[in-house]
């Protein structure tokens, strides 16, 4: 046998962020805004947007976010071939910008600089993820929870809500549905509302 005798490779563990549990969720997110506003605009731009908060949330500038179209251009810099996403803005998030006086900025600062306001330097790339990070233990909730878990929570909220499977593609900025369809899978399960609310008793048959 040719293949004898070779190891199978070993099976990737899953550290993917878990989405939130609607109760931690709120928890996490009043004391959160009480405490860090600065955070809580960045966890609300993950959730409503599904902005990833690595380089495309840290070094978004207020000149990225047009407030007329209400819309958020994205540069995609960490792919083999760079473009640009365009976002839009729910009114939920449009608001708190509007709250946090965003456009009274200048338009080349950085959303997320130092001392909790737009400035000329973004934060380190660990700042934020150290800060949710505080909060989470504070509060005793679950390692499982991860900075990035805003975003597979507003995406599964959106599933919830009746989104239609396109519209999750384009809202997620995945390629292909595959994608979006293993997402699915991944976070959510499967989603068959007659498995779960129409399954034919067996009393009846």
């Amino acid at each position: 046998n040719p293949v004898y005798d070779i190891p199978s490779a070993r099976k990737k563990v899953d550290n993917s962020p878990k989405p939130f549990d609607p109760e931690d969720l709120k928890k996490l997110l009043t004391e959160i805004q009480k405490k860090d506003p600065q955070l809580f605009l960045a966890c609300m731009m993950q959730y409503y947007c599904a902005i990833r908060p690595g380089t495309e949330l840290r070094l978004l500038k207020i000149k990225h976010i047009n407030f007329s179209a209400r819309k958020i251009t994205i540069n995609i810099i960490d792919s083999k071939e760079p473009r640009q996403d365009v976002i839009d803005i729910p009114t939920q998030l449009y608001d708190l910008f509007q709250k946090f006086g965003l456009r009274n900025f200048d338009r080349e600062l950085y959303i997320f600089s130092h001392n909790g306001m737009p400035g000329e330097m973004a934060l380190g790339k660990n700042s934020m993820r150290n800060r949710f990070n505080k909060f989470r233990e504070s509060l005793n909730l679950s390692h499982e929870y991860k900075y990035y878990s805003f975003k597979h929570t507003g995406a599964g909220a959106l599933l919830d809500a009746g989104i239609s499977f396109k519209d999750l593609m384009d809202h997620l900025r995945h390629q292909d549905m595959e994608s979006t369809y293993h997402y699915i899978r991944r976070y959510r399960g499967n989603r068959n509302d007659r498995i779960r609310n129409h399954f034919p008793d067996p009393y009846n048959l």
